[in-house]
Order: structure tokens, then sequence, then C-alpha cells
């Protein structure tokens, strides 16, 4: 495992990335990341200066893929960040039940904090597509 590594990101990390990535105006996120992350912290910055509704998914312990979808349909969410993992999960559940939630709405993914493969983001975006 090693010792923990630490990252110094200044002010001016943070302005770069928002300037990366900005869904349009109107906008509905979902974060269903820690915002101690620095990945979630930044989509929650970004959330806040484009000035869109952002919905917080705070689990106490374990990802809850029911509150996310219902969230989903519930709001209207348009871009949802998550880890892989989740990703994938939610991406399970949709395939094994399509009545579980309404993704018409979604519009954009967003992951971070790990790699994903190829074929679970071609999964991904027929959820999106199909809704």
């Amino acid at each position: 495992m090693g010792r923990a590594k630490a990252v110094v990101l200044a002010h001016y990390n943070l302005m770069a990335c928002n300037a990366t990535w900005a869904p349009a105006a109107g906008e509905t996120l979902i974060l269903a990341m820690p915002l101690l992350h620095v990945y979630g912290f930044t989509f929650c910055l970004r959330a806040a200066l484009a000035m869109h509704t952002l919905v917080l998914h705070t689990a106490r312990r374990r990802f809850d893929i029911a509150a996310v979808l219902d969230a989903v349909g519930r709001f209207g969410v348009t871009c949802l960040a998550l880890a892989p993992p989740a990703l994938l999960a939610i991406v399970r559940t949709t395939e094994e039940d399509a009545t579980t939630a309404c993704m018409a709405t979604l519009k954009a993914v967003s992951y971070g904090g790990a790699p994903i493969a190829a074929t679970s983001l071609f999964r991904v975006s027929e959820i999106i597509v199909t809704g």
C-alpha cells in the first residue's frame, strides 16, 4: 500500500479545472461522491460557479443506488458525477431492471478517482442515449 500521498492544489489549479468543463445553463447535477475528495469538491465548486442546481447524495456508509436513481428521476438530473464502481453499479441495476429509474433527463456522466474500461463506458452511453 505504501505511504499516503498528497498533492498541493493551488487556487489556479481549481480555476483551470473549472474552465475545462461547464454544463449549459440551467442544468441539474447530482454529486454522489464525498466532498472531502478533490473530485467531489471540484464538481461542487463548478456547480456553484455556474449557478446550477446541485443535488447532493449523502450516504452514510455505502453508495445507495436506489436513492441516486430516484433522485435522477425526481429532480430531472442532467449530469451525474460518480466514482467508477458506483457508475458500474448503476449500469448493472438499470440493465437488470429497466423500470428502476427514469434516465430520460440524463445528458452526461462525469466520473473520476479510478480508470474505467472502454466497454463499461459504452454501456453507460447506451443508458444515457436510450434513457
